[in-house]
């Protein structure tokens, strides 16, 4: 049986990892830097400087197979190894990875933790998600293996919370600059 992902365990996680100065977590929404029409080497760059400038913790949220797979995505941007990442893991369009950006910082604003998400989705339309996001298998920092069957009991499931996910107000979205 699989294990379910706990985001009481990761809040935690995530808060032992903020070393003064940092002041706030923010959240890149990595598949939407990587596939904007736009320079997206730019667009990642300018988070990681906006991140740097504001003492921000960088967090990043994508659908890839692991931290190398994504840095090849984003050719000639500088990504530390140590840099905080959750990958999911399943069908490309049934994939929630908007729905764990949310979540994830409903978790950590409720944790008292100042976070902001980076991305230009407007996260609209959210009750309709729910007969379109789907429990998906997921790696992480501390569970960096990229797991390839959902049944393994190795693996972790990221279940989303539909009421979370719908009910959660977000007040610190920032759209990445793209120059």
């Amino acid at each position: 049986m699989p294990k379910n992902f706990n985001f009481e365990t990761i809040v935690s996680w995530l808060v032992s990892n903020i070393v003064l100065p940092i002041n706030s977590i923010a959240i890149l929404d990595g598949e939407n830097a990587v596939m904007h029409k736009s320079n997206n080497t730019n667009y990642v760059k300018n988070f990681f400087a906006d991140c740097k400038a504001n003492n921000y913790l960088p967090v990043i949220v994508a659908k890839v197979a692991n931290l190398n797979r994504f840095k090849k995505r984003i050719p000639n941007v500088d990504i530390p190894d140590d840099v905080i990442y959750f990958f999911l893991h399943g069908d490309n369009k049934k994939c929630p990875d908007d729905a764990f950006i949310i979540e994830l910082y409903s978790k950590l604003k409720d944790g008292g933790i100042n976070t902001y998400i980076f991305s230009i989705d407007k996260f609209a339309n959210r009750k309709s998600w729910d007969s379109k996001i789907y429990n998906t298998m997921i790696s992480y920092n501390t569970e960096p293996v990229r797991p390839r069957n959902c049944n393994d009991p190795n693996v972790i499931i990221y279940k989303p919370d539909i009421d979370i996910i719908i009910n959660t107000v977000i007040d610190n979205k920032i759209c990445l600059r793209v120059e």
